[in-house]
């Protein structure tokens, strides 16, 4: 009766023993399977479409054009003004 209470404690614990083993090679596998997926999941992250692209370019050329607007209209005000201030010494020029 010793022997076979032994057996079964022994049985018992090879049992979990292997239910233990087959836990962790499982946990391995996922988080193989996680790490394995992790760069994909990152490259995915990082990859843009052409679209995307597109639409960054197309606010930056707005930007700069609108720079290059608000440039033209103070150079428009700056030769009118020039010229506003110093008409009295062109019209002299002509006469």
């Amino acid at each position: 009766m010793n022997k076979s209470i032994l057996e079964q404690l022994e049985l018992e614990r090879s049992k979990r023993d292997l239910i233990k083993a087959a836990k962790e090679k499982q946990e391995t596998m996922r988080s193989e399977r996680q790490d394995a997926d992790r760069p994909q999941k990152m490259l995915e992250a990082d990859q843009k479409y052409a679209w995307e692209y597109e639409l960054e370019r197309y606010r930056k050329d707005r930007l700069k054009d609108r720079f290059c607007i608000a440039g033209a209209i103070c150079g428009f005000i700056s030769l009118f003004l020039t010229i506003w201030f110093h008409l009295p010494a062109i019209l002299q020029w002509f006469r």
